[in-house]
């Protein structure tokens, strides 16, 4: 690499170097979001996170549409999409988990309890993410989306996976797996652009959003869409 798009590299990371700058990418990296959706999901004021939107686009990062009053924002493409994802993951999977065997409670170091199910026949706990503020009651009648995932069933709800729990709901998450890998996988003849209002649920896996189409995950990529395998979506 030459030593200019050297420097322009370093420049870019600098950039993502501001934790509230990267809080605000990362909000944005998988689908298109309104700034104040933005802000509110990065713990930012509504000017600061413009601001950082700006430079942002600036570098190259990030791009932004105008629809109606509200412009949207999303990373610039793929490839920052997916480095941001790469490091997400590393990050996680260097950080220490709890696990419990034969009783006891040791740490795992690795993969994350959304991630990994089993090391060498240990499970890992399951982690209850309370949804704040969430009166809705799921059911088999409640009108959303039933999900059957790791032997419960789920519902989808404004891109969320909940699961009913005692008296609130959890956020649940597909897991990257062999079934639903994370990979890039293009779907023959897909001309469909999904986002917010592609008219297709979107469901959370790993640490992306893909759309749920006839029982499969898609996953926008760059100039096409990936296959990230089937779901089984309860009738």
């Amino acid at each position: 690499m030459s030593p200019i798009l050297t420097e322009k590299l370093a420049d870019m990371f600098r950039l993502l170097g501001d934790p509230k700058r990267l809080g605000v990418v990362l909000v944005c990296r998988n689908q298109p979001r309104a700034v104040s959706d933005i802000a509110e999901e990065a713990g930012v004021s509504l000017a600061l996170a413009s601001h950082h939107l700006r430079l942002l686009r600036s570098a190259g990062l990030a791009n932004a549409e105008r629809r109606g009053r509200r412009v949207f924002y999303q990373v610039a493409d793929g490839h920052v999409a997916h480095m941001l994802s790469d490091m997400v993951t590393h990050v996680e999977e260097c950080s220490p988990r709890t696990v419990r065997h034969s009783g006891r409670r040791s740490v795992l170091r690795g993969g994350t309890p959304s991630t990994i199910q089993k090391t060498k026949g240990v499970k890992i706990m399951e982690t209850c993410k309370p949804h704040k503020d969430h009166a809705h009651k799921h059911g088999s009648s409640c009108g959303h989306t039933a999900i059957k995932h790791d032997g419960h069933v789920d519902y989808l709800h404004d891109g969320h996976l909940h699961n009913p729990h005692g008296d609130h709901v959890d956020e649940h998450v597909i897991a990257v797996s062999a079934k639903n890998p994370d990979i890039c996988r293009p779907i023959a003849g897909e001309k469909h652009k999904h986002g917010p209002e592609c008219g297709h649920e979107a469901i959370p896996h790993g640490d992306h959003v893909d759309y749920l189409v006839d029982g499969r995950l898609h996953h926008p990529h760059g100039d096409h869409c990936d296959d990230h395998g089937p779901v089984s979506v309860k009738k």
